[in-house]
């Protein structure tokens, strides 16, 4: 297991391929507890696309200089909620919810 949590998504096995935006992968990490990051290289952009499986997708788009910063960024927010989220509590859904909805709102 990789820190935080994180591992390359396939082995690996992504990278160079075609991104939901078109661009070549340079990154593609899982999160053990259920969510993904990808770092994009598209024309004129970069791209970093995310989510928690089964409650949010979000992509944003930075500069090429820019990019990996924010994908190192997103990441880290992305790891510490999971670290510190109960899925198993039904309480915690408005916790997810309100989560996403912080997340996409800064990113």
């Amino acid at each position: 297991m990789s820190q935080h949590g994180w591992t390359p998504y396939e082995d690996g096995g992504t990278i160079g391929t075609a991104g939901t935006e078109q661009g070549a992968i340079l990154a593609d990490e899982e999160h053990e507890f259920g969510a993904r990051i990808t770092l994009e290289r598209c024309d004129d952009r970069m791209a970093v696309t995310c989510g928690i499986y089964g409650a949010m997708v979000h992509t944003v788009f930075a500069s090429w200089e820019e990019g990996p910063a924010k994908y190192e960024a997103m990441k880290s927010e992305l790891g510490q909620f999971l670290e510190e989220y109960d899925n198993e509590a039904d309480e915690d859904f408005e916790v997810l919810c309100d989560f996403c909805s912080r997340f996409v709102n800064a990113w």
